[in-house]
């Protein structure tokens, strides 16, 4: 008897904030093999602020269907059309936003966390805000694990 495969299209995007945060997300989809999209600025060489969300979503891939079905799902639009799979499976994603806090005002958080800096109307209800408040070092330190003293090491734990 032949096993047919179907494809297995992206569950879910993570935007990073920075290198730690994209470490950390790449591990957890490498280890338990999920099929999901790890992303940041520059390889996490370049930070994504709060007040840059916006502008993360003015990248070619998020302008328009097409791009975005190029991209996460490995098809073109038009064939998940055609088939009404589209709609489903933005359905059954979701964009995950893991931030920073500690470089944004307080209406800065409360707007992130309303959804108010997603510029993709079709996609917005897939995001989910996440806030590491202040920072991922500290979060990591208050439940308990020890967290590298120099810079040049945080990226590594």
């Amino acid at each position: 008897m032949r096993v047919i495969r179907r494809p297995r299209y992206c569950r879910a995007i993570i935007i990073c904030h920075g290198k730690s945060e994209l470490i950390l997300f790449s591990k957890l989809k490498s280890v338990l093999r999920l099929p999901i999209v790890v992303e940041g600025n520059d390889k996490g060489k370049s930070s994504i602020k709060i007040q840059s969300v916006q502008g993360y979503f003015e990248r070619e891939e998020f302008k328009n269907k097409k791009d975005f079905c190029q991209k996460y799902f490995q098809e073109k639009y038009k064939d998940l059309k055609r088939k009404n799979q589209f709609d489903q499976l933005v359905k059954h994603l979701k964009i995950f936003i893991v931030l920073d806090a500690d470089d944004a005002t307080k209406d800065q958080i409360k707007r992130y966390k309303g959804c108010e800096y997603f510029k993709c109307r079709w996609l917005k209800s897939c995001c989910v805000p996440i806030i590491n408040d202040p920072d991922l070092e500290r979060v990591i330190s208050n439940i308990g694990m020890e967290i590298p003293k120099r810079k040049r090491d945080k990226a590594t734990f």
